[in-house]
């Protein structure tokens, strides 16, 4: 199986390692030739009977590493150095503004993607898929949102939570990370929020494949959003927080119907954007009520006065509620894809049995996980 650039996805140039997990975060969460859990090691799965100890995959920290060009890798060093200072802001509880939410929820994208290629390595394309996309193009291409936990009860550390499972590789869209005393859910996927946020949005999404290949598009009509927001934003609910940041992204849509363009000259979409040209909308933020507030201000600030939650639940509690929600959630969705029904009945038959499969055991692996205590 060939190891393309990360970040590109084609033939690497001028080899690097690109740490998925990058050494400035290694060295903020504890020693940095630490050992770590890295979730089910799936090649091994013929010594799992005689060998209890394979089941779970475990090396040093700073090894979780793979092949990146050398250009590439340097061309995100700085969205590295921002995220450093922004995470250790929220680590001594100082206000960020939307112009650092905007930039973190780009390293989300990153990191999440970066995992997704990562494991597909690791466990040598067990669902035997061909990726389309490397994180440059998913970084800042899909609606996306970022809820942020606080649990100080603990050690420093770092987890990650759903990167191993069948439901991410088929679709990563989300995950779970602790850093320290907080939680990150990170979730992204095409048009997600957008119609609620009363942005253009894709109706009537379908797969469909072009010139005999095997590869899926989307395809669907692009029509104009209700310019309101919706009083509930989320298909399926997250756990209570009120550090709850959305954003809207049609940087792959501007401009595609020059007949019908849906995001041009449209008012509600200019005054709801952070940086409209680069397809970017404002940073939707949680309030009191369930309800959520665009600020297309880069500099306005917003609080991370967060509840701390080892208040009131033990620790085992809440890191099975936590994964409950990221393994439930990757199973939900699955559910949130484009219709086959115009795809041939072989490849309906086989996307079903996949997602079947995928759902299966998401469900079989969080029940082992918590039965076994592997968080």
């Amino acid at each position: 199986m060939k190891k393309n650039c990360v970040f590109c996805g084609e033939g690497v140039k001028d080899k690097t390692k690109e740490h998925i997990i990058p050494q400035w975060l290694i060295r903020l969460t504890g020693d940095s030739n630490r050992e770590i859990n890295l979730g089910v090691n799936y090649p091994k799965q013929d010594e799992w009977v005689t060998n209890p100890d394979s089941f779970i995959r475990k090396f040093s920290i700073s090894s979780f590493q793979f092949p990146a060009c050398s250009k590439c890798n340097s061309d995100y060093s700085k969205l590295e150095n921002d995220t450093k200072t922004i995470i250790e802001k929220l680590l001594n509880k100082k206000k960020v503004n939307i112009g650092e939410v905007d930039t973190l929820l780009d390293w989300f994208d990153k990191v999440r993607i970066g995992f997704w290629l990562g494991y597909y390595f690791l466990n040598k394309n067990m669902t035997s898929i061909t990726p389309q996309f490397a994180i440059a193009k998913r970084l800042a291409s899909k609606d996306r949102m970022l809820a942020v936990y606080h649990y100080s009860d603990i050690s420093d550390g770092i987890n990650f939570v759903g990167v191993d499972t069948l439901a991410f590789q088929h679709s990563p869209t989300c995950f779970g990370l602790r850093i320290n005393e907080y939680y990150f859910f990170n979730l992204s996927a095409d048009f997600l929020f957008s119609k609620n946020l009363g942005f253009p949005y894709l109706a009537n999404p379908a797969y469909i494949t072009e010139n005999n290949h095997s590869s899926l598009m989307t395809t669907g009509e692009l029509v104009k959003g209700k310019d309101k927001v919706k009083s509930r934003i989320l298909k399926r609910e997250v756990l209570d927080t009120p550090v709850q940041f959305i954003q809207p992204i049609f940087k792959d849509y501007l401009g595609v119907d020059s007949n019908n363009d849906v995001y041009k000259d449209n008012d509600y979409v200019t005054r709801n954007s952070l940086f409209q040209n680069e397809g970017k909308g404002a940073i939707f933020v949680y309030e009191s009520g369930g309800r959520y507030t665009g600020i297309a201000n880069r500099n306005f600030e917003v609080s991370n006065n967060i509840d701390d939650l080892s208040i009131d639940v033990s620790l085992e509690e809440w890191v099975r509620k936590f994964s409950r929600m990221v393994y439930d959630y990757q199973i939900h969705m699955l559910t949130y894809t484009p219709s086959i029904h115009l795809l041939d009945k072989a490849t309906q038959k086989s996307i079903r049995l996949q997602l079947k499969n995928a759902k299966k055991h998401n469900k079989l692996l969080m029940d082992f996980m918590i039965e076994k205590g592997h968080f």
